[in-house]
């Protein structure tokens, strides 16, 4: 049975403005159902929490790049624990462990450790068509609930051309 979840773009994906779902495999085998509706793109969430980001994107420093992650608290309390796993690979990679999860305005916010090249965990880049990345977010609530969502995160060939440009420090850096 698949997991209901949601993608949500980035860079540039194909519009179409009725619903239509796409299934990706993440590792493991399993697949993962996402869900565009009405030209957007609608956030995973449930009664807890809405996955608001998951994306790849230029950090301050010259030649790296850093996943960013949020979501919102829809109780207000902050959970127990946060694991964001990048699993669109056979293995999947772990880019965030929170133990110590705070809130700001009801917001967790958390950036992954930087990416640069050589990796082989961005040869995805080097795909020649859009490429999608799904990201699953292990939450323990603060009365020990177990969550877990997925959100992915599509990349179009001319988003990725860019992202390569920034690894190659052709890209100035955010500033």
């Amino acid at each position: 049975m698949p997991v209901a979840a949601v993608l949500l773009g980035g860079c540039v994906l194909p519009v179409q403005y009725n619903t239509y779902t796409r299934s990706l495999t993440i590792s493991g085998g399993q697949t993962v159902e996402f869900t565009f509706q009405g030209g957007g793109l609608v956030a995973p969430e449930n009664s807890d929490v809405k996955i608001e980001e998951a994306a790849f994107k230029a950090d301050t420093t010259p030649k790296l790049l850093v996943y960013e992650f949020a979501f919102h608290s829809k109780t207000g309390r902050a959970p127990r624990s946060v694991i964001v796993e990048d699993v669109s690979d056979a293995k999947p990679e772990i880019l965030v462990e929170d133990y110590y999860p705070t809130l700001k305005d009801g917001r967790w916010y958390r950036t992954s450790g930087p990416k640069m090249n050589p990796d082989p965990r961005l040869d995805w880049l080097n795909e020649p068509d859009l490429s999608f990345r799904v990201f699953r977010f292990t939450i323990v609530t603060d009365d020990g609930r177990k969550l877990v969502m997925y959100y992915a995160q599509g990349y179009s060939p001319e988003g990725k051309a860019f992202l390569k440009k920034r690894l190659a420090g052709e890209v100035p850096a955010a500033s």
